[in-house]
């Protein structure tokens, strides 16, 4: 092989890749049609089923025990419905906590108790509160959890969730 023959290999190995870039741009360029036209399709019907989701979780929230009873769920033909409740772990101000157990973690000054506390109840690397670290430590460690902001609520949640495989019927109505 040349120097010549090695320029024109290079010369088709660029217009092959020219054509690869070229190719994948319009198919590129037909996915982001078919997405919008989708959209336009399918983006009323999501509104209008939210909406209606809404309105059915409302009205379970407001006939809770007259169609659950005791029980937490309930299956009908097309969905399960269920009642959650458990303990999360709150704040008044997530920003404001998780600037200062920043500042906390960065703390030269600041017990290394302090400053490993901190950065444990942190994520990194966008700085985020754990609260998955803060609810499985919080036994033992809420006095020092309250200390900084941190404070566990009961929540009850309403999931209403689809049946994998019911027999419905698509149609407008």
């Amino acid at each position: 092989m040349n120097i010549h023959t090695l320029r024109n290999r290079l010369a088709q190995l660029a217009k092959k890749e020219a054509l690869i870039d070229a190719a994948k741009a319009e198919t590129q360029a037909k996915v982001t049609a078919i997405q919008a036209a989708a959209a336009v399709t399918i983006g009323p019907l999501i509104a209008e089923r939210d909406a209606e989701e809404a309105a059915i979780k409302a009205e379970i929230e407001l006939h809770r025990e007259s169609l659950l009873g005791p029980g937490k769920t309930l299956t009908l033909d097309t969905h399960v419905i269920a009642f959650r409740s458990r303990e999360a772990v709150e704040c008044d101000d997530e920003e404001a906590v998780i600037e200062s157990l920043s500042a906390m973690a960065d703390d030269e000054t600041a017990t290394p108790e302090d400053r490993m506390s901190a950065a444990a109840c942190l994520r990194i690397p966008e700085p985020k509160l754990d609260k998955g670290f803060v609810s499985k430590n919080w036994k033992r460690f809420h006095a020092w959890f309250t200390g900084h902001g941190l404070r566990k609520e009961r929540k009850e949640t309403l999931s209403l969730k689809p049946l994998k495989n019911p027999e419905v019927e698509a149609s407008q109505s």
